[in-house]
């Protein structure tokens, strides 16, 4: 064996002013449906209503003595329960005793343990959402525009406006959200009806990111989430490539801000109680280390399609 040298003997320990990291950020999934918070059991069932409760009665009263009955009482009826199903996940990593030595102040290896881990978590329900908004087998009322969005000569505005007033028809609300991606929004700061609304544009040939969105939320009076989050669509191993949680879609529709049993909804978010999130740690059974574990469970559930129209690939 060569005799020890300060090369071959020493412990080196990571620079303590700078890390290189590769994570998300501006998750929106938290903000597309209104959360069912604190439910005690992980299965049940939400009640739906009929939409023949629109229905508009004769409501005349003709002259009769106080003591007839009355002839205008109506049924409230109910529609079919939807169900619901919590699902649970869980994830850990060990932190190993050599990696906490080897880690100086101000960075902790328990703490990056734990960022990762929510970036995880956040990534999975990100990217699970992102999936199924964008399939229009199950979002069925569906179309894609006749001239895409990224052509200086399609009406992006009139589609929107077009949408809105089908929603409107199919359930007597205006659509309050809107859920599309970064690329739809860069492509929509380049297209002449943008431009030609922002005051003063002059010769310009784009307009920024926020005045698009303004402009959308103030001719619908809707709230526009953009995803921008990315995951790597590649297998473990192999060359690293990334791809868009978020599809090239424009999607409407209505939900509350609160839970509301008389309300129309275009989904929920469910917890169970004490089941949104919880960070444990615990010995390695092997001592080498110590183990941090996330858990969670929740269920995004899509209730009533008539309440959304999905504009499916808007842009080429």
């Amino acid at each position: 064996m060569a005799f020890p040298t300060i090369a071959n003997s020493r412990i080196d320990k990571r620079l303590t002013n700078v890390s290189l990291e590769y994570t998300n950020n501006n998750f929106i999934n938290e903000l597309v449906l209104p959360k069912i918070p604190n439910l005690t059991a992980d299965t049940g069932y939400i009640s739906s209503y009929s939409r023949d409760n629109m229905r508009v009665y004769d409501s005349v009263m003709a002259k009769r003595q106080v003591s007839d009955l009355s002839p205008h009482r109506v049924e409230y009826k109910q529609g079919i329960d939807k169900s619901y199903a919590i699902d649970y996940y869980d994830h850990e990593i060990v932190v190993t005793d050599r990696s906490k030595d080897q880690t100086e102040l101000p960075f902790n290896r328990m703490n990056d343990a734990r960022r990762q881990l929510e970036n995880i978590r956040m990534e999975i329900m990100e990217s699970a959402l992102g999936t199924v908004l964008a399939d229009a087998t199950v979002l069925t009322n569906t179309s894609t525009p006749s001239v895409l969005w990224d052509v200086s000569t399609s009406t992006p505005i009139d589609n929107m406006l077009t949408v809105q007033g089908t929603i409107e028809d199919a359930i007597g609300r205006l659509p309050n959200r809107v859920v599309t991606n970064t690329s739809v929004i860069r492509a929509l700061q380049k297209h002449p009806e943008f431009i030609n609304r922002v005051v003063n544009s002059g010769t310009s040939k784009t307009v920024g990111k926020m005045q698009v969105i303004s402009i959308i939320e103030e001719e619908l009076g809707v709230k526009v989430l953009v995803g921008s989050t990315k995951k790597v669509t590649s297998k473990e191993g192999q060359a690293v490539t990334t791809g868009g949680a978020w599809s090239d879609d424009f999607l409407m529709y209505y939900t509350p801000d609160a839970p509301s049993k008389h309300t129309p909804s275009f989904g929920y978010r469910f917890d169970i109680s004490g089941g949104n999130k919880q960070v444990t740690t615990r010995r390695d059974s092997n001592d080498i280390g110590d183990v941090v574990k996330i858990w969670w469970a929740y269920q995004d559930k899509i209730l009533d399609i008539s309440s959304s129209y999905l504009l499916d690939q808007v842009i080429s």
